[in-house]
């Protein structure tokens, strides 16, 4: 229920017409234009919602002039100052009401002088009078009742509020006393000219009408002694007092019943301990959780964190992570056995829902930075031994419950661990993807084609999830739009070289010559049952922006371009022309675009001008950027007004290169002449490929990265 106020005497131009003695105008307001389609009497009078065909009458037709009052044209001239010059037809609504006011009702010829007035033409008069059922486009009496008979107000008694006012104002006589129109409002009630009347019963109706044959004006507003909307119970319906202001503030009680907080010891991966994070931000991003606590508790120094979070985090994490090798309820910690031990048994409260005969359990040891040494069997059988696990059978191969100990050494020979944790096993993260999907089984691969492990983390990072528009320019084989489909995302890229795009040519394996009939950007993802996920490969140049809808439909764009090393960078355009050849006079009948060298520097510009183009605000971009690692600095990074850097990881490659994984976010819509600048080009006097040519030739294999070959980008 709501409460509309009578307007001021600032406002007189709204001021009800004052009260008189009857003739009543009852307006029955009915849920259904099927009554009003079934009346065959005729005439009848009709509101906004009824016939919007105009029937001239001697009362209602062009010729009758129609002019507002001096003090109502002062009202305009206010009314039409409101708006902005070039808006004045945003006046036309309050300009019909004044007109209604005036007259009583809004005749066809008001409606012409309001069109005339704002420069409009008169259709558009004609479609706000016939839509809106606050004009009254034929003669009503002095009072005009509207009750509303939709369904919500039916639950309320809207019928017997009807029936008590065709009761009260008796017969009608003559049908233009009778409106058949529907009204759909939120809120059941009675309106009187300009007043409300809510909360009524049929004895309110009485009274109401009553006070008006007196020549009264009834006080407007609910009959049940409420202000406005509040519940009929009071000014609240809350039981318990409501938390104070904050963010996600709530009370103790409520918020063990609703989230509860698990301590849990998640055990990471010690490799890219540089993404680590910035892997978790993005998982948090991408199913929107705050990812505060995380980052502040987390970091890259060490294997082993311990931290309170909601089970439902720690189990999306999970779901997506390639850096959290496994996630355990907390149950105790120490420095030594002897600790562990004594806290262990002081904590029997805690085995007793996994005591019993219907599930099993097992306990063993992971040692977290040493592999040789470690006497696991003997450690969890001495822990074993001390659990209150007496009823529950002991099963190895698939326990019901997993008890774990880790052991976290500070390094390989350290006599003792640092640190000895004691936990339930709650889940795996998915580093075991990079199996699944690793490239010796892969149907269709390339001579750069991203590691597995890396595009899915990328994938993570950049915020990828279900449903998500995925982009990649420079997409190869599909190397990075597979993770991204694998996540739920609908992917497509785009690629210039004819031999990868169509998959003919030689072969990137080693010992095969020639690429296979099978072999095809979409025959990977449908040998990872992705099909319904990839929408297409597009041979194109990915400097020509217009080959994509100029919208901003993206919400992501993955991307490894080209360094030089292993694939060139190319775009369409005429090649340098050297004194030697000799140039085709004409054309074959299959024409191949020619290509130029497609600068290193010019590659990552228009990748971001290209992002901030089409991605919806808030999407992401990420790709590799190689750097000369003595001369990187903030500098090199391409920038653009509308794209913030949110991540910025480092892959070390060799002592003196390296390629960092570039996150940038859209914050707003980009305006034009705004593209990408870079304030220093770390290649403008030499690239990659010859920098990387130079270490490989001059270094031994010991200064090499040991995790690089020489072939690597």
């Amino acid at each position: 229920m709501s409460q509309i106020v009578i307007p001021s005497s600032s406002a007189p131009y709204l001021t009800p017409p004052p009260f008189s003695l009857p003739p009543l105008c009852m307006n029955r307001l009915i849920p259904s234009l099927a009554r009003a389609a079934s009346q065959s009497v005729a005439p009848k009078r009709f509101g906004s919602s009824g016939l919007a065909v105009h029937r001239d009458t001697e009362k209602n037709n062009a010729k009758i002039k129609f002019e507002f009052t001096p003090e109502n044209m002062k009202r305009v001239d206010a009314i039409m100052a409101i708006y902005p010059e070039g808006h004045k037809a945003g006046a036309l609504m309050p300009l019909l009401d004044l007109a209604q006011r005036q007259y009583g009702w809004l005749p066809i010829s008001a409606m012409h002088e309001v069109a005339r007035i704002l420069e409009i033409p008169r259709m558009r008069a004609y479609e706000v009078a016939t839509f809106y059922t606050m004009y009254n486009r034929q003669p009503t009496g002095k009072y005009f009742l509207q009750v509303c008979g939709t369904t919500p107000c039916m639950l309320r008694g809207a019928e017997t509020i009807i029936e008590a006012c065709e009761k009260k104002l008796g017969p009608w006589p003559s049908i233009y006393d009778h409106t058949l129109s529907r009204f759909t409002m939120l809120s059941c009630w009675l309106r009187i000219n300009d007043d409300y009347y809510e909360d009524l019963e049929p004895k309110d109706v009485n009274d109401i009408i009553d006070e008006l044959k007196a020549g009264k004006r009834p006080f407007p507003g609910p009959r049940s002694g409420r202000l406005a909307a509040e519940p009929n119970g009071g000014l609240t319906s809350l039981t318990t007092p409501p938390p104070g202001p904050g963010f996600r503030l709530q009370p103790e009680e409520w918020r063990e019943q609703v989230a509860p907080l698990m301590k849990c010891v998640l055990l990471f991966s010690q490799q890219h301990t540089d993404f680590r994070l910035a892997e978790l931000r993005g998982i948090c991003r991408a199913h929107d959780i705050d990812a505060e606590l995380l980052t502040k508790t987390v970091g890259v120094e060490r294997a082993i964190y311990v931290l309170e979070a909601e089970r439902r985090v720690v189990d999306l994490l999970l779901s997506r992570s390639m850096l959290l090798k496994s996630a355990y309820e907390w149950i105790e910690e120490g420095g030594e056995y002897e600790e562990l031990h004594r806290r262990i048994e002081q904590r029997s409260g805690f085995f007793e829902p996994y005591n019993t005969a219907d599930l099993s359990f097992s306990v063993r040891l992971r040692p977290v930075g040493r592999k040789k040494g470690v006497n696991a069997l003997g450690r969890a059988r001495e822990v074993g031994e001390r659990l209150p696990m007496g009823d529950a059978p002991v099963n190895l191969d698939a326990p019901d419950t997993a008890f774990t100990i880790l052991e976290e050494y500070l390094h390989e020979k350290a006599p003792a661990p640092d640190r000895i944790y004691f936990g339930r096993l709650l889940g795996h993260g998915q580093f075991s993807l990079k199996n699944d999907f690793n490239l010796q089984d892969r149907i269709y691969i390339g001579n750069t084609t991203m590691d597995p492990e890396l595009s899915f983390i990328q994938a993570n990072i950049t915020a990828v999830k279900a449903a998500d528009i995925v982009i990649d320019p420079f997409c190869g084989t599909g190397g990075l739009l597979i993770p991204a489909a694998k996540f739920g995302a609908l992917v497509m890229g785009s690629e210039i070289n004819y031999q990868i795009a169509k998959a003919v040519g030689r072969s990137s394996r080693a010992g095969v010559e020639k690429r296979g009939a099978d072999e095809s950007t979409a025959a990977n993802f449908k040998q990872y049952g992705l099909t319904e996920k990839f929408l297409s490969v597009v041979m194109g140049d990915a400097s020509r922006h217009d080959m994509w809808r100029a919208v901003e439909f993206v919400d992501a764009v993955v991307s490894d371009p080209p360094y030089g090393i292993r694939e060139k960078g190319r775009k369409i355009g005429f090649k340098e022309r050297k004194e030697h050849w000799t140039l085709p006079g004409s054309e074959h009948l299959q024409h191949f675009p020619e290509k130029q060298v497609y600068s290193l520097a010019s590659v990552f510009s228009d990748l971001v001008d290209l992002s901030a183009s089409r991605l919806r605000v808030g999407g992401r971009v990420s790709f590799w950027f190689p750097v000369i690692r003595d001369e990187y600095c903030a500098d090199v990074l391409p920038c653009h007004p509308a794209m913030r850097l949110v991540e910025n990881c480092e892959q070390t490659l060799t002592l003196k290169t390296s390629r960092r994984l570039l996150c940038y976010e859209k914050v707003r819509s980009p305006v034009d002449g705004e593209h990408t600048q870079t304030v220093k080009d770390q290649y403008a006097q030499k690239t990659f490929h010859s920098l990387t040519h130079n270490i490989l030739e001059f270094c031994t294999d010991k200064v090499l990265h040991p995790t690089c070959t020489p072939h690597d980008p």
